[in-house]
């Protein structure tokens, strides 16, 4: 059965409103440059670059010891978008990479995904992206960028006013070098969407509840108990629609496609009320998607070891029933708890949680909640 917009903001709203998770998550951000450089971040002050996708993936390859801080990668994400293309829709920013210093700025998203496009048979040698260097077309493109975030509000307009705070920028790829692209987004680079230079308002808002589903999903997992301790030994998941050779979906992936199936399925059933913005584009999910979603379900039901305390109710209210078996207690995270008070850890209250930070290289970080109950991020 087809979940409904509402019912799908309902759910979400058990972990949190976004103003919450938005404040959690740029907490959590500020603290990773705090501990890097010795001095506080205002969280408030510096909203504007921890908000950055290019900025967020170097702090998060800091925190995960694969790469050194550099001062310099602090960058305002507003530098990179030209004037005139950035508004708002419902009170959340809606902004296009279109500054000259963009495609340098993202280039580590741009080649991630380029990489991605390679390993499935592409063969473009790479991606592009339109900026106000390329005259009236990034104009055209803008355009229907925000026709199509307002057609979303339109036809669903709880889920979509959901799922855009967590989108901090769009980003159009130059269509002749990604034949193969439709949106995508990067679990290292998140607040970011990419999408071929849009051709109708309806691919612009499907772009939207897809990409929008990851970046929240994201957001989740910086802020939320989504996977459990043993989540690395989880069995993977073969996708029956995939190509044969493709390989199989790790956890994470699973639960984040599953999330963003039930949006665009979501979003699908309230199209059949709009037709003049339908056909469908020859490469649209949203015929596929509620199958997909309930076939992932099947498979994430089964799972519920390896699963956090959030993920279990978030699926048990978009699949009718919890998993099967609850997540072990991270032993860890209940030791990092409990040792608030002692002084050899950093506290950042955040809310109604707190992130608690352990130092080490590289750091351990939980969210806690007013009675020590641990959460591992």
């Amino acid at each position: 059965m087809r979940v409904t917009p509402e019912e799908l903001s309902k759910a979400h709203a058990q972990l949190g409103d976004p103003e919450e998770i938005l404040h959690q998550r740029r907490t959590l951000y500020a603290a990773a440059v705090s501990l890097c450089t010795g001095t506080e971040v205002q969280v408030d002050v510096e909203q504007d670059t921890l908000d950055n996708p290019a900025v967020r993936g170097h702090l998060g390859a800091v925190l995960s010891g694969r790469s050194r801080y550099t001062a310099s990668a602090r960058q305002q994400l507003t530098d990179l978008v030209a004037p005139g293309f950035g508004t708002e829709v419902g009170g959340w920013p809606v902004r296009l990479a279109s500054a000259p210093v963009a495609p340098s700025a993202l280039a580590g998203a741009l080649q991630r995904i380029a990489g991605e496009l390679t390993r499935h048979g592409d063969e473009s040698g790479g991606l592009a992206l339109l900026t106000v260097e390329q005259g009236g077309a990034i104009d055209e493109a803008w355009d229907r960028l925000v026709d199509g975030v307002l057609l979303a509000v339109r036809v669903a307009p709880e889920l979509a006013m959901d799922l855009l705070p967590h989108v901090s920028l769009f980003a159009v790829v130059v269509t002749e070098e990604s034949a193969r692209l439709g949106s995508a987004s990067a679990r290292e680079y998140p607040g970011l969407i990419l999408i071929p230079k849009p051709r109708s308002a309806l691919e612009v808002a499907e772009a939207l509840f897809h990409e929008g589903a990851h970046q929240k999903f994201f957001d989740f997992g910086m802020t939320r108990a989504m996977l459990g301790p043993l989540s690395p030994q989880a069995p993977r998941f073969a996708p029956p629609w995939a190509p044969p050779g493709a390989p199989e979906w790790p956890l994470e992936q699973s639960v984040a496609a599953w999330h963003a199936y039930h949006c665009l399925a979501a979003f699908y059933g309230c199209l059949h009320g709009v037709p003049d913005e339908l056909p469908l584009d020859d490469g649209s999910l949203l015929p596929k998607a509620a199958s997909r979603a309930a076939e992932i379900g099947r498979y994430l039901r089964r799972q519920g070891s390896f699963l956090g305390q959030d993920a279990h109710a978030l699926i048990a209210a978009l699949e009718g029933a919890p998993p099967d078996d609850p997540s072990p207690v991270d032993e860890a995270a209940a030791e990092v708890s409990g040792a608030v008070d002692d002084g050899s850890i950093l506290v950042y209250p955040a809310g109604r949680r707190t992130l608690v930070v352990k130092r080490g290289a590289p750091p351990v970080l939980y969210w806690v909640d007013p009675r020590l109950g641990s959460r591992p991020r």
